[in-house]
């Protein structure tokens, strides 16, 4: 009983306190068996103060073990794949036992063998109840019930465009391995300073757009509210702080997108690169409770989104090495107007090593600011060495050699770029810490100024990089 139940128990996702009971010939071993959940329980969050909630003893039934939620499951609580309810069940033994005595004649004898039945029937012995004797433990079986999902949270979308009808419900179009899969109806609705506070926040918006975006909302948004950033890049979690009075900031969550969509029409996209996602508390001293871990939670339980829930340290990690990829990737594309893959062009590996040997010599120097009193690990040093670094850029070419990059799209469409928030944070923390970033500051100031180059001009522009290729 112990491992299988043991497996269940671990895998129920509750947020609420757990009642158990224990019944029948189960409270003869209630002391071992309270250890088990104990161990079972142990490191879960099932209730503030007590990992195993509290058990009740009840009177001599048939053994029977009950686990319920000892208040209303939310939609975060209800685990998916189970009910809260797990039954271990023994079936009664037979209800009676018939006799028939042996009969007997003066020609011969004659015995009859008993027999089971369900119904008394006539015969010289009276029916006798069945003495109860201790039967052999049938093997105990273990029942889940299938749980309906719960319904999808509220979502509305908000606009800058007035030439959007506002309150009107919309519907999104994504479009996975060649197969369009709508939305449900949206709520779509103007930014505007008036209107109900705001619990949760989605800034999906690019980075130089999120502070001029969010402004409008300040009235609506307070120290309990919470703000999920996905921008690329480095600076965006900084600007909006500004906005709020110290110790007012709402809670600031992060989340690294690594999937690739493109815009294929108004509230249309395409889903081109499937990957995953990380989220997590932006600052080490959030805790993840009540809203924030609401919305933590929603977002991980969206299986195309592959969504892992990182710590704070580990989630910048994560951000400096998506931000190498995107700063060698995004801007080379967008100078060269070519998909991904164009940037494994051997006449580029120079200027590609140049940006990651630049890069890689920023971060671990930021990274010696943030812990001052202990030297990086090796294992962190080898994190972000050049050679990691530029194998992640040749991977994720690689893997989206089909792709345009945003900041491609973003050229094309005559929109900005982040490329202040990507290549221009490299820059402006080189220069801060002393590094060198000569090569980043070129390539950022093209994109700027809009050039548009082949590779040939871009190697002859960057020819005196030839000492980078490795030879």
């Amino acid at each position: 009983m112990s491992s299988d139940f043991r497996t269940i128990l671990i895998s129920i996702p509750y947020h609420g306190k757990i009642e158990i009971k224990l019944c029948g010939p189960l409270r003869k071993r209630a002391s071992r068996f309270t250890t088990k959940v104990i161990s079972a329980f142990k490191g879960k969050r099932i209730v503030h103060g007590s990992p195993t909630g509290r058990f009740r003893i009840t009177g001599s039934i048939p053994p029977y073990l009950v686990i319920g939620n000892s208040r209303p499951a939310t939609r975060i609580s209800v685990p998916l794949f189970t009910t809260p309810e797990l039954q271990i069940t023994t079936p009664p033994p037979p209800q009676f036992l018939n006799l028939q005595p042996p009969l007997h004649n003066h020609h011969h004898h004659h015995t009859s063998k008993t027999k089971p039945s369900n119904a008394p029937l006539s015969l010289p012995l009276t029916t006798l109840p069945h003495p109860h004797p201790r039967p052999r433990q049938p093997r105990q079986t273990l029942r889940t019930l299938p749980l309906p999902p719960p319904p999808p949270p509220p979502i509305t979308l908000l606009t800058h465009r007035p030439s959007l009808p506002p309150s009107s419900p919309i519907t999104l179009v994504l479009t996975r391995h060649g197969t369009p899969i709508p939305s449900p109806p949206l709520e779509l609705c103007l930014i505007t300073p008036h209107g109900p506070a705001i619990t949760h926040l989605i800034l999906t918006t690019k980075s130089p757009s999120t502070a001029a975006a969010i402004r409008p909302l300040l009235p609506r948004l307070s120290a309990s509210s919470t703000i999920l950033f996905t921008q690329n890049g480095i600076g965006a979690v900084e600007e909006v702080s500004a906005f709020f009075p110290a110790g007012g900031q709402p809670t600031y969550l992060s989340a690294i997108v690594t999937h690739g969509v493109f815009s294929t029409g108004q509230f249309s996209a395409t889903h081109a690169g499937v990957a995953d996602l990380k989220i997590g508390p932006v600052s080490r001293t959030t805790e993840l409770n009540g809203e924030a871990r609401w919305l933590v939670d929603i977002i991980l339980s969206s299986a195309p989104l592959a969504g892992t829930e990182v710590g704070a340290d580990e989630l910048l990690h994560v951000t400096l090495e998506k931000l190498v990829a995107n700063a060698v990737i995004n801007p080379l594309t967008a100078i060269l107007r070519t998909p991904n893959g164009e940037i494994l062009n051997p006449s580029l590996a120079p200027l590609r090593k140049a940006m990651v040997e630049e890069t890689s010599a920023v971060i671990l120097s930021h990274l010696r600011t943030l812990h001052p009193d202990s030297p990086l690990s090796e294992a962190m040093i080898e994190r972000f060495s050049t050679a990691r670094l530029g194998t992640i850029v040749e991977r994720v070419c690689e893997a989206t050699k089909g792709n345009r990059s945003s900041m491609l799209q973003d050229v094309e469409a005559g929109r900005g770029t982040e490329v202040r928030y990507i290549n221009g944070w490299i820059v402006r923390r080189g220069g801060e810490l002393g590094v060198g970033v000569g090569v980043n500051e070129g390539v950022m100031g093209m994109v700027e100024r809009g050039e548009v180059r082949g590779v040939e001009e871009v190697d002859k522009m960057f020819g005196w990089l030839g000492g980078y290729n490795g030879n």
